[in-house]
Formats: C-alpha cells, sequence, structure tokens
C-alpha cells in the first residue's frame, strides 16, 4: 500500500469558537471525529485515516495484492464565511492495470471514527434528525411528507437520500432542545450519488451512531474504475457545524452554497411563472381517465389562472400503470388506450385541454421489454 505520507492541500481546520471547524474533534454541542474513507476493492476492505498528528493519510486495514497501487489524497476546504468544509478524496492508481473500487464511503470505521454528543451525555437521547428527501417521502404511491419530519435517530439502520427528487441529498442533526448541530450532504454529484447510512447506538459507546455512513454510490453501474497510471476524485462531502437553528431553516448556507457552484435552472425556468398541476397526487393515481380528470382540468381553468401546465400521470394506458414503456406504443401508440377511459382518444383530451387554456403533458417511461415487439424488429435500436 503506498497510501502513507501523502500531504494534505490544507491542514485541519481550527476549532469552532476560532472561526473554523475541526474535521476531528468534538465541537461545541455535536460534532466529528476522525471521519475515515472506507474502500472496497473486489471484495477487500480498505480503511484509511485522517490523522491530524500528521497532516498525512494512514491505512488502518491492510489489503491484498488489489491496494498495492493505491494511493489516496485527502482535501479539506474551508468554506468562506460558513462553519463548514468540503471533504473530497482522490484515489490514484500507480500500477498498470485497472483498480476496481467496488465500494466507496465516508464515515464513523472503528472506535475513534465517531459523530460526538457533548461531554458525558446520553449520547443522542435527546437528538433528532430530518433529511431533505423527506419532502417528497421515499414510500409510494401517496407521495406526502413522512411525519414527524424531525425524529428521533433511528433503531434500526434507514438509507436515506435515495429519493428521485433531491439530487443533492442533505442530512441535518440537532438535539431537540436546542443548541448546535451538523449539516451533512453531498458538495457535487459530477461522479456519484450521496447516500447515508444510519443506526442508532447503545447508551454506552463512542458515538451517538452505532452506524454512520456518507455513501458515494456508483448508480447502476458494478463500481468504480480507476485505470492504470489514472486517478479518480470521489464528490466531496458537505459538512458544517451550525448554531441553534431550526430543521427547516438548516439547510439554507448549504443551498446558498450549491447556487454559488452550479447552474441550476432554477432562475430561467417557466415553473416561476406558471405553475403545474400532477394529476396523480389528488387522490387519482393510476386511475387516469377523461371522466375523472376533465372536472378537475375545467375547474383549474376556472379558478387557478396561475396553473398552466397540467400532466396525466401513470395510468392512462389500458394495462394500467404497469404498461407506460417504449414498446406499447410501437407500432400503433393507439393500440392501448382503452375506448372506456378516453372516448375522444388522448388526442381529444389533449385537444380539450389546450380550448381551456392549459398545456397538456404526459407521464411516461422510456422502458422496452426484450420480449417486445419494438426489440424484436429493431435490435439495432438498442445499446444495452
Amino acid at each position: 500500500m503506498n497510501a502513507t505520507n501523502q500531504p494534505l492541500k490544507q491542514t485541519p481546520l481550527v476549532s469552532l469558537k476560532d472561526g473554523g471547524i475541526s474535521y476531528f474533534d468534538e465541537a461545541a454541542n455535536i460534532g466529528v471525529k476522525n471521519l475515515r474513507l472506507r474502500l472496497v476493492l473486489e471484495g477487500e476492505p480498505v480503511v484509511v485515516l485522517l490523522s491530524q498528528q500528521s497532516d498525512s493519510v494512514h491505512v488502518l486495514e491492510g489489503v491484498g495484492n488489489a491496494g498495492e497501487h493505491l494511493s489516496i489524497l485527502t482535501v479539506i476546504t474551508r468554506i468562506d464565511g460558513l462553519h463548514a468544509i468540503v471533504v473530497s478524496h482522490t484515489i490514484s492508481n500507480t500500477g498498470t492495470l485497472p483498480l476496481t473500487v467496488k465500494e466507496a464511503s465516508t464515515g464513523q470505521f472503528g472506535d475513534a471514527s465517531a459523530v460526538m454528543h457533548g461531554h458525558g451525555s446520553w449520547l443522542g437521547w435527546d437528538l433528532r434528525y430530518c433529511h431533505t428527501d423527506n419532502v417528497r417521502t421515499e414510500h409510494y404511491p401517496h407521495c406526502q411528507m413522512e411525519y414527524p419530519y424531525f425524529r428521533m435517530l433511528p433503531v434500526d439502520k434507514v438509507r436515506l437520500g435515495g429519493g428521485e427528487d433531491q439530487a443533492f441529498p442533505a442530512l441535518f442533526v440537532k438535539d431537540q432542545k436546542g443548541g448546535g448541530g451538523v449539516v451533512f450532504a453531498a458538495a457535487s454529484q459530477a461522479l456519484n450519488y450521496t447516500t447515508f447510512v444510519l443506526r442508532k447506538g447503545g447508551m454506552v459507546n463512542t458515538s451517538v451512531f452505532e452506524e454512520f455512513a456518507m455513501e458515494h454510490d456508483p448508480r447502476q453501474s458494478e463500481g468504480f474504475i480507476v485505470p492504470g497510471g489514472g486517478s479518480m476524485t470521489l464528490d466531496g462531502l458537505f459538512i458544517q457545524l451550525t448554531g441553534d437553528v431550526a430543521a427547516e431553516d438548516a439547510h439554507v448556507d448549504y443551498i446558498n452554497y450549491l447556487a454559488g457552484r452550479f447552474a441550476f435552472r432554477g432562475s430561467k425556468t417557466a415553473l416561476l411563472r406558471e405553475a403545474f398541476h400532477c394529476t396523480w397526487n389528488y387522490g387519482v393515481f393510476a386511475e387516469q381517465n377523461e371522466a375523472a380528470l376533465l372536472p378537475t382540468a375545467q375547474f383549474i381553468a376556472t379558478n387557478l389562472p396561475n396553473i398552466k401546465w397540467f400532466l396525466v400521470d401513470a395510468g392512462y394506458l389500458a394495462a394500467g400503470i404497469d404498461s407506460n414503456f417504449l414498446d406499447r406504443f410501437y407500432p400503433d401508440p393507439n393500440q392501448y388506450i382503452a375506448p372506456e377511459k378516453w372516448p375522444r382518444g388522448i388526442c381529444g383530451f389533449t385537444d380539450e385541454l389546450r380550448r381551456l387554456g392549459l398545456r397538456p403533458g404526459i407521464w411516461w417511461s422510456p422502458t422496452a421489454q426484450l420480449n417486445s415487439t419494438l426489440f424484436g424488429e429493431h435490435p439495432d435500436w438498442f445499446l444495452r
């Protein structure tokens, strides 16, 4: 392993009282201590530690041949004006053969690594957490918030941040009685997706969590590939110590940080001027049909002039919600439109929407089945 004595670009930061944040030591009421990077290389774990004493990266657990040409550089960047840092890890392959990183996560791995709470406290008994995915729950089909939004630490392991509606997941942990908290979040999403794994610790423990990890999820792949002689930088993690802030305001600094780094569509989207109605979320669910939707469209056109878009969600085809696929529209797009649902056809219904002054939309999933007519006649259209 060639991972020792790799200098940090920036030395560990000073304590909170000096205007910064320490990545290593407990600070204020809640803090983080020695969060480590854990890699799994073809089934063999590697754990590295950021050492405060020597400002270098040390290997805590060795591996076999898979890790002989691995080098890791960890960069800690302070965010101006905030008690926050961004931590990123660059993995270099000094060998000639490709290196496969099956898993990568930052968290508490070992006794010296922890999310801390107070001094001699009940270790998280009064802590609460919330996460940005809870704005729209991950339990379908009802698409409503889970309550309470701000809840006790989970006794059973939970995985947060995997919802489709939140590209930049964030987790907030805070004492319900007041005092400081911590925001853990994804600083970027160029390479991977960030998810959080949580499980509350016992009454006697070095951390408030039995398990705590921020996972760099490669999403729909078998891992990260680092070519021979190449390197790969995992997406950074945003960590902020907050003051006594309310849960609904905890992510404001983080959102502003993202807005200053990325060109989001928020300032240009038409939704700032024209509201959007989705038929799924108002009791219709999979029973999409003209008789159910037309009165709603007429009401919107008469009473809600700011709503300009009317989207028909899943369930509009004859076979219901499980049939929104490309092959259902090939070769005849009208083949699966049930006449009892749409006596004037989909086009007749959308013409009526336009007459009312609404712009129609439709939900579909661009998926094709390998046993479909579409694939049988045009396998050359399929990339994978």
